[in-house]
């Protein structure tokens, strides 16, 4: 684009290179004098044909800004883009919409993950885990051979999962129960994994 700018620009100029007069030249390419008095006097200053760099528009947060969305992001992986704008606008008085928030995240390479499941293991849990795994650190193939492992996992064969969620609450709705008997059926399938060295995995 640059590049077709300083093309159309170059011909006016050469024009006034060969001796013809603004005047002449705005005539031929139906622009203003004004027009080429300013790209005579702006190609005298700089040498360039090519526009000078533009400002833009200004940007909505100040480096201060960013460091406060970022360190607030940090701090706490929970906090979700609307809860970051809203600690902006009272914190700092900026106000910005939550899409800006998300894109500084996005520069420094936030990005918005659903969190890994882990068991609330106490500290005797982790004690006992620990003292396992060192009693069976040593533990040869066949020993463990006769060892068999199990898991199981949950799917929902329905929307619903049996979870009731009320909101936007009114006046008029506030003596209606809230469940409502025609609540269609939760189904839950169980899957039961095991699998041991001397054998496939079996599913049940």
């Amino acid at each position: 684009c640059r590049e077709s700018i300083a093309h159309l620009m170059a011909r006016p100029l050469s024009q006034l290179q060969t001796g013809c007069s603004q005047t002449e030249v705005a005539t031929e390419l139906r622009v203003s004098q004004s027009v080429i008095s300013r790209l005579q006097k702006r190609y005298r200053e700089t040498g360039r044909l090519t526009e000078r760099h533009r400002s833009g528009r200004p940007l909505a947060t100040s480096h201060t800004d960013d460091r406060f969305i970022v360190n607030n992001a940090l701090r706490n992986r929970m906090m979700n883009a609307t809860q970051i704008q809203a600690c902006l606008r009272e914190v700092r008085g900026t106000q910005v919409s939550h899409q800006t928030i998300r894109n500084h995240l996005h520069q420094h390479g936030l990005r918005a993950r659903r969190p890994a499941r882990v068991p609330d293991h106490a500290t005797r849990h982790r004690c006992h885990c620990l003292a396992w795994a060192r009693q069976h650190l040593r533990w040869t193939r066949d020993q463990w051979a006769s060892v068999l492992f199990s898991d199981e996992s949950r799917f929902m064969l329905s929307r619903n999962d049996g979870r009731q969620h009320v909101g936007d609450v009114k006046e008029s709705a506030m003596d209606q129960p809230l469940l409502s008997p025609d609540e269609p059926l939760v189904v839950v399938v169980l899957l039961c994994g095991q699998m041991c060295l001397t054998s496939l995995p079996s599913c049940n």
